[in-house]
């Protein structure tokens, strides 16, 4: 059905990559990041409203602070036995602020064209005055959705986009659809989710059923309460839902354990009972779970060598999961049906149905049975409701009818058995010929948890820490760990665990980074590096350290988690080990800590200090000895992780016999956290000051946040400890408290430049500019000498447009700072937004000749200053010195074996540079290289701006019909300005029309699109990456050579070389290299190397171009189609 364009679809099956996060994000989360997802999250996640005839509504709420308000919002949804059907949408939406203008200034109705035939039905702005706007359904775009432009063979998915004509504030949004279902995703039978709009203010909203009286149907919603009648045979449900205030947070719903969703509000099913949903299940997957000859020859051709059952299974579960790559789309969008076994094999990819498919196909053709196991890695199934909308994701059982083990290749690297988090516990159906089951995954996982790290090494007497580490993980730390390294090619692999260990705490550097291979997961995966720390902390000053071990936190529940009710969980039986050999410096002896022994019911902790032969020796243990913390044990819990708190955070501090070597002072030097700020002093308030930064540094917010309150209370006055109470809060998305913390700071301690900085750029990052530029004022004016403040000042100023006054504080800066192309270039921005374009000349060129990175510098100043017309002489030169530069550092890589992410990214910056010489080329009224560059670029990346610069080429020339192609090319790319509509009008409005069945969004594709011979009816598919070249041979004169000859004359001879030179065109394929997919078409290079790559080299400079596509074969399409990508999208080479 056409859902309304603020709510996601009906949820569908989703075959997620059940790996957890990604490890790298998940690890390095900076504190904006933190801070804007904090405030996000706040303010649009909001527990389920009760239903209009149960809520109590609060008497003439204030609504006039809401961005838009649903007047009214109904849903006729109407089934037929053979499980066709249709659902007719309505919805009057007022908007009440520009925020609810561009929410739904573009609306989106999603639907399946297999399935589904969508129809908009109108769509109006309605003005207060009583007057209607129109928008014309002519201008719809029927377009691909994302996840079918990424998977085009697993989604059928499309959107209907429409843009609103005249909306504004105060006006009252109109819209209705209808969605005709032609075709039953299972015959005869029919399912769906439902829930209620909760994250707005709705008035009115109706949700209605109509199904044949004497059908089945299974009808669940809880605490909503539909009225029923019979009408003309037809059995009518109707639900009415309002919610006229923003609901209060449910703690339980906030803090119910990790992919354990709430189920819909109301859940609908014709399914009778789970053996119908299995039975349905079973008959889409028979066929394709069958072995063909070729799939029964690889499995005997794998498994030639094992001498087990055992052997077998974890042969080819090894090679289905590590040799086949796992396309995350979602189950219903990808369709219920699998591909056969064979494609799979053929393809080398598949979704999780797929990646299922062959497995079991594999282990039959050696005698093992298997069936697939539908299972939610959101929530738990709802027994009530027997429903294949339940379930999103497809694993494997062996062995159903008996002792089941359990197995998932989609993860690609977890061990043999191991479910993830994301599953266990969950009941699977596990899909048999008449006797389909709900079976619970054990939530126990097969291999226990390990975590061991040992580091070895030396501290010098200045404090410069040199250690080997040995990271080892088993279980289900390994996963994102091996993931993470079988995604990235070995030769970045030590930027890695550059990323890694700086998310583990560690600020040094890493070298020899030496690892296991992530595909061989029947063995622990290990990595280990050189590390080395120039100043470790707090050394220098105060003679003590911190061991250097990772991160050991317990995440104890806080006040509003125990109101909660929830269970703590720990995620099942699992140990880390830390240890640590450090040397210290001859004639300094520790004060060790007492070793902590911490033991309870669900976890243990251990710690060990001692000093043997001249070195440092410690460990630490964690043991966690259950799946969760019942609420009854809240307590004991929060006084077992008190306890590891206290002693993680314990400082070792060395003393001297010699003089002059004595320990720490009460009062610290500058450094550590908070930064620049001094070291907590031994006071009792500094001491709480300190507990609260072990805490933040664990990201145990609100622990935190009480221990600094708490020294505040005792200490107002210590340096930064209204810093951390304001860093903690934004990063909780308590904005305005977060900003009076640092307000406070900056009012306790007004000579901290630290205080004013802080506050300054929270201020700026959060955008209240206004507010920064008079914090920034105060910090110039108590430190009118730090290099930092006038240019923070000027940037801050040049935000707000205020060139003139940014003026003055970026001269400072720029006496300050004499070095800095930066400073320079933004003086330059000042004079500039005045209109002083001699001065900004001025201040440009010598940001140019400071610059360390020229070509980015003299491709900005270049293109500023073409915008305005001004030095325009000048600015050819730079932009052609500019593509020159990066031109010849593409010359640089000989072959694809050499590609790096370095030449990858020069790609995006050839366009724009070529995008800024092309510009100032038309400026120039050059208009036949103005066309070439342009072309260039736009072949290259597709930016809008070029398309509306390639427009004004054409339109220049007379060229109208190509004008108004590029102008509706650039309207409908990402980010076109605010002119291109405007010059797209003007020439419509003149009789120059857009093309018949004009579509130009999907002619960004197509524009990047080769076609080739069709090369056989399966489908199929395969990356490549292409090297382009427009390099020739030329033979260039040198010199002339007089030789005399023996009767007394002479012959002249001039002597050449060859000199490499560029020639403009579409260049040659200088190699092509077959990155992954089909072995099929690894062939089709051949063919690849006869075509025109759509891709223009401009000028007679040598370059080479790096281009990435995908080559698909077969299935729906009438002939093999090779899509270059956008410089932009590409990551890698490989």
């Amino acid at each position: 059905m056409c859902r309304p364009p603020n709510q996601p679809p009906p949820r569908r099956m989703d075959c997620v990559l059940l790996s957890g996060c990604d490890l790298i994000l998940c690890l390095m989360r900076a504190l904006l990041c933190l801070l804007f997802s904090a405030s996000i999250l706040s303010a649009q996640t909001s527990a389920p409203g009760s239903s209009a005839n149960s809520s109590k509504a609060q008497s003439k709420p204030d609504l006039s602070q809401e961005a838009a308000i649903i007047e009214q919002l109904d849903t006729i949804l109407s089934y037929e036995a053979d499980g066709t059907g249709k659902s007719d949408n309505s919805s009057r939406i007022r908007l009440q602020s520009s925020a609810g203008v561009q929410q739904y200034g573009l609306l989106t109705f999603p639907y399946q064209k297999n399935f589904q035939e969508l129809t908009i039905n109108y769509v109006r702005a309605r003005k207060p005055d009583g007057t209607v706007i129109n928008t014309s359904l002519d201008d719809v775009q029927d377009l691909e959705s994302e996840i079918t432009r990424a998977a085009p063979f697993y989604s059928d998915l499309r959107e209907k986009h429409v843009a609103v004509k005249g909306l504004a504030i105060g006006d009252t949004l109109e819209w209705s659809c209808s969605t005709r279902i032609f075709k039953a995703l299972a015959a005869n039978e029919f399912w769906l989710d439902y829930s209620f709009e909760k994250n707005a203010i709705v008035r009115e909203e109706q949700f209605r059923l109509e199904v044949p009286n004497n059908l089945y149907v299974n009808v669940k919603s809880g605490d909503h309460k539909p009225e029923v009648r019979v009408e003309n045979g037809r059995k009518i449900y109707l639900w009415k839902y309002a919610q006229l205030t923003r609901p209060e947070e449910d703690l339980k719903e906030k803090f119910a354990r990790a992919f354990h969703r709430k189920p819909s509000d109301i859940q609908i099913s014709s399914f009778r009972n789970w053996q119908e949903v299995g039975d349905w299940y079973n008959s889409l997957q028979q066929e394709k779970v069958s072995p063909s000859s070729a799939v029964r020859a690889k499995a005997e051709e794998l498994t030639k060598d094992a001498k087990t059952e055992e052997e077998k299974a974890r042969i080819l579960y090894d090679f289905v999961s590590t040799r086949f790559r796992y396309i995350g789309v979602a189950f219903g969008i990808g369709r219920y049906q699998p591909h056969s076994a064979a494609d799979v094999l053929d393809n080398s990819y598949g979704d999780c149905k797929d990646k299922h498919t062959l497995l079991a196909a594999l282990l039959e053709s050696v005698g093992i049975h298997s069936a697939p196991a539908l299972v939610s890695s959101t929530s738990d199934i709802d027994q009530d409701v027997p429903s294949p909308g339940q379930f999103d994701h497809v694993i494997t059982a062996v062995h159903p009818e008996s002792s089941i083990v359990w197995l998932d290749t989609t993860s690609e690297v977890a061990p043999f058995g191991l479910i993830l988090q994301a599953v266990r516990g969950k009941q699977a159906l596990v899909v048999l010929p008449q006797h389909s089951k709900l079976t619970m995954v054990p939530a126990a996982p097969v291999l226990p948890g390990l975590q061991e790290v040992t580091t070895t090494g030396s501290l010098s007497e200045a404090g410069e820490l040199q250690a080997s580490f040995v990271q080892k993980y088993r279980g289900d730390y390994e996963v994102p760990f091996r993931s993470g390294f079988h995604r990235v090619p070995q030769p970045q692999w030590k930027e890695l665990v550059q990323r890694i260990v700086q998310s583990q705490g560690y600020a040094g550097t890493v070298t020899d980074v030496v690892a296991s291979n992530p595909e061989k997961t029947s063995e622990p995966f290990q990595f280990s590096y050189k590390y080395d720390r120039k100043e470790y902390p707090e050394w220098a000053d105060n003679k003590r350290i911190i061991p250097p071990f990772p991160p050991m936190t317990v995440a104890i529940p806080d006040e509003e988690y125990q109101k909660s009710g929830q269970p703590v969980p720990l995620g099942g039986p699992s140990e880390i080990r830390y240890v640590v050999d450090i040397k210290t410096p001859p004639g300094y002896k520790p004060d060790l800590p007492a070793n902590a022994d911490v033991k309870t019911d669900f976890a243990e902790y251990h710690s060990t200090y001692a000093l043997e032969n001249g070195a440092l020796h410690a460990t630490r243990s964690l043991r966690i000895l259950a799946n969760e913390v019942p609420p009854s044990g809240y307590a004991k819990f929060r006084e077992f992780g008190h306890k590891v708190l206290d002693d993680t955070a314990t400082w070792i501090t060395f003393n001297s016999k010699e003089p002059g070597k004595s320990g720490g002072s009460a009062v610290a030097a500058r450094g550590g956290w908070p930064p620049g700020f001094p070291h907590p002093p031994d006071t009792q308030a500094g001491q709480l000051f300190r507990n609260g930064i072990t805490q933040f540094q664990s990201k145990h917010l609100t622990e935190a946040v009480a221990d600094f309150e708490s020294a505040a209370k005792t200490d107002p006055k210590i340096p930064g400890v209204w810093f951390a109470i304001g860093a903690a809060r934004l990063m909780l998305g308590d904005v305005q408290a977060g900003l009076e913390g640092l307000r406070r700071q900056a009012k306790e301690t007004p000579d901290e430049p630290a205080a004013w900085r802080g506050l300054a750029f929270a201020l700026m990052d959060l955008k209240y500019t206004e507010e920064a530029v008079t914090v920034l004022k105060k910090w110039n004016e108590k430190i009118p000498n730090d290099r930092d403040a006038p240019a923070n000042l000027g940037r801050a100023l040049l935000t707000l447009k205020r060139y003139q006054e940014a003026i003055k504080p970026l001269e400072k800066a720029a006496e300050l700072n004499a070095d800095s192309e930066l400073v320079q270039f933004q003086l330059g921005n000042a004079y500039y937004g005045t209109d002083e374009f001699e001065r900004a000349f001025k201040y440009y060129a010598k940001s140019i000749e400071l610059a360390g990175d020229k070509p980015a510098y003299e491709n900005d100043v270049a293109y500023n200053l073409a915008r305005k017309k001004v030095h325009l002489e000048e600015s050819q030169r730079w932009a052609e010195d500019a593509v020159r530069e990066l031109e010849k550092e593409t010359l640089e890589i000989k072959d694809l074996d050499e590609l790096d992410i370095k030449h990858i990214r020069l790609m995006s910056s050839l366009a724009a540079y070529w995008d800024t010489l092309g510009y100032i080329y038309y400026l120039r009224a050059d208009y036949l290289k103005a066309e070439r560059y342009l072309r260039s670029s736009w072949d290259l990346d597709q930016f809008s701006v070029v398309a509306e610069h390639l427009g004004d080429v054409y339109a220049k020339t007379h060229d109208l019909k190509r004008a108004v192609r590029f102008y509706s090319l650039a309207a409908n790319s990402s980010n076109p300005s605010d002119e291109v509509q405007d010059k797209l009008f003007r020439l419509t409005r003149s009789g120059i029309a857009e093309p018949p069945d004009w579509r130009p969004r999907e002619e960004l594709g197509r524009m990047r699109t080769l076609h080739l011979p069709q090369f056989g009816k399966q489908h199929t598919s395969a990356e490549f990456m292409i090297m382009l070249s427009n390099k020739e041979q030329s033979s260039v004169p040198v010199s002339r050579k007089v030789t005399p000859t023996p009767d007394g004359k002479s012959v002249t001879v001039d002597l050449a070389t060859l000199k490499e030179v560029g020639k403009p065109g579409s260049g040659k394929v200088v190699e092509i290299k077959f990155i992954s997919g089909s072995e099929q078409l690894r062939g089709l290079d051949k063919l690849l190397r006869e075509k025109n790559m759509l891709t223009q080299f401009p000028d007679e400079s040598p370059a080479n171009l790096f281009r990435r596509g995908i080559l698909m074969c077969g299935g729906y399409l009438p002939d093999c189609q090779f899509t270059l990508l956008t410089a932009d999208v590409v990551r890698s080479a490989n």
